[in-house]
């Protein structure tokens, strides 16, 4: 295959200069026995590459803007234009061109008395970068990451130039989905620390100027929740019963789809203390909440002012397509749904103004477009930003065919936002590389193409982690990098990829893309 470089510069008559000049280094890979020191390499490198300097970035940014221009077109605007009319959200390219590789442009070390300027839109600037506690960093040589382990890489994520930490699930869980099954809403689990630990964190990563953001997942829990208990053995049709849901047989909602198709076989799983089916939309130890009893949506905007009083300034809210059932639809995406996120957003506007909800709905553009919420005059109210999916697969379909269609297409499909919201766009995370939303033909291509050994397809998607992808190219690697920090958008960073870090195939299920910093 030709260079991706050549490629880009086959298209652009005059893009100013070929990406293709840049010298090419090898990625560096990671010592598992020194990943400070891997760490370093990498910074060292950053410093000696000649785009590594800010003010040579900003120099280059008229060609910079010109490479981008040709590869993607006018029709990227869409992705950021709100109500307002502005083709690209505040900072979109500004900070794309003093980013273009986001490891390489390491910034001066923030002050350790950092404030925040009051900015209700403080999201639309945001640089994210993803983080899995129980793999970052392992203080007391137990072999587990831990919050005290992550408080001692704070500075080391700072000097990345991002300026939000998106915390994966550490709550008390059996962990058989690795923290989405989570067994106590408003706790730590013990492997990773202390309620004081993970306050200490928010503390010290504020005094960075780092905002934090954390999973919620309010669409189930784990059968091990003090809530499911109780459920299971109330009498039927009793509130502290209904705060799931439950069905005398198994075939109520047979419209639905299964989402894990290799480990389920039905949405519904029989429990013999109860004596009745629940319902879940992922694996059959995740029993769904029930948000038509007005009790759940109670306790669960207690659970939310807990840790937003605590000081976390964003909540992701895991897999909320699938809120509420509904006799003869697909339960998926239902009017009633975004009432309940209405609910919500009401209590955070009214009593946390400056925070943000992220919402994760793997639907078609049109679709997730309606997770912002109906305008009200510019603003949306439901959620302030919601991930891109269909986006990310047709960047590394557009990689493979050197070709920029794939991108443009789906941009023209992305419908306008309101202004006070966002997209969150990034390419990889700690699932699976997904392709639900792409074609038969193209996810067989991108099988083809990325996961020719079939171990690394799981679902409908590639577990591989970014660097493995693109077979540790590292200019690919760039480039990839430098759509996404160029692309209006909040761009979402995967812990590790800074370093060129690689996956365990021989892992189950997602864990092979979690793999200890």
């Amino acid at each position: 295959m030709a260079a991706v470089g050549d490629g880009l510069a086959r298209r652009c008559p005059d893009p100013g200069r070929r990406l293709d000049e840049r010298p090419s280094l090898d990625l560096v890979r990671q010592d598992p026995m020194d990943p400070a020191g891997a760490a370093d390499a990498v910074r060292d490198m950053a410093h000696q590459h000649p785009l590594s300097a800010r003010s040579h970035a900003l120099r280059e940014n008229a060609s910079l803007r010109s490479a981008w221009e040709c590869l993607i077109g006018r029709s990227a605007s869409r992705l950021g234009r709100g109500a307002s009319g502005a083709a690209f959200p505040r900072g979109a390219w500004e900070r794309s061109s003093r980013t273009l590789y986001f490891q390489e442009f390491a910034m001066a070390k923030k002050p350790k008395a950092a404030t925040f300027i009051k900015d209700p839109l403080w999201y639309k600037d945001a640089v994210i970068y993803q983080v899995h506690v129980k793999s970052y960093f392992d203080s007391n040589n137990d072999g587990i990451g831990d919050f005290a382990g992550l408080i001692a890489k704070l500075d080391y994520i700072a000097d990345l130039g991002v300026n939000t930490i998106w915390l994966l699930p550490f709550y008390p869980s059996p962990r058989r989905d690795d923290g989405y099954d989570i067994a106590e809403y408003r706790g730590v689990h013990s492997d990773y620390g202390t309620m004081a630990d993970a306050k200490r964190f928010i503390a010290q990563a504020h005094q960075r100027g780092l905002r934090v953001i954390t999973e919620l997942v309010i669409n189930h829990t784990s059968d091990q929740h003090p809530w499911f208990q109780r459920a299971r053995k109330a009498k039927p049709g009793s509130a502290a019963r209904d705060f799931y849901v439950w069905s005398d047989d198994d075939q109520k909602y047979d419209g639905t789809r299964i989402i894990f198709l290799d480990t389920e076989k039905s949405n519904w799983t029989w429990d013999p203390v109860a004596g009745q089916y629940f319902w879940h939309r992922f694996y059959s130890h995740q029993p769904d909440l029930n948000f038509d009893n007005p009790q759940v949506m109670k306790a669960v905007l207690s659970v939310m002012r807990y840790w937003l009083d605590l000081g976390i300034d964003g909540l992701r809210l895991d897999a909320i397509p699938y809120l509420i059932e509904r006799d003869g639809t697909n339960n998926e995406n239902l009017a009633e749904t975004h009432n309940v996120l209405k609910q919500i957003r009401a209590e955070i506007d009214a009593h946390y103004p400056d925070r943000m909800l992220l919402a994760e709905a793997n639907q078609w553009p049109e679709d997730t477009q309606l997770y912002f919420g109906d305008r009200k005059g510019d603003d949306g109210d439901e959620c302030h930003m919601a991930f891109h999916f269909p986006l990310m697969p047709r960047m590394y379909m557009a990689l493979a065919q050197e070709d920029r269609f794939p991108i443009t297409d789906i941009l023209r499909q992305t419908p306008e936002i309101p202004a006070n919201c966002q997209w969150a766009i990034f390419l990889r995370n700690h699932d699976e590389l997904t392709l639900e939303m792409v074609t038969d033909k193209e996810r067989d291509y991108l099988w083809n193409y990325y996961a020719a050994d079939r171990r690394a397809r799981i679902n409908l998607g590639i577990r591989r982690r970014l660097a493995p992808l693109v077979e540790r190219d590292r200019r690919r690697v760039e480039l990839l990098n430098s759509l996404l920090l160029s692309m209006p958008g909040t761009p979402t960073l995967y812990y590790g990829d800074e370093i060129g870090m690689g996956d365990n195939i021989y892992l189950g299920d997602r864990d092979g893309v979690r793999t200890p910093m």
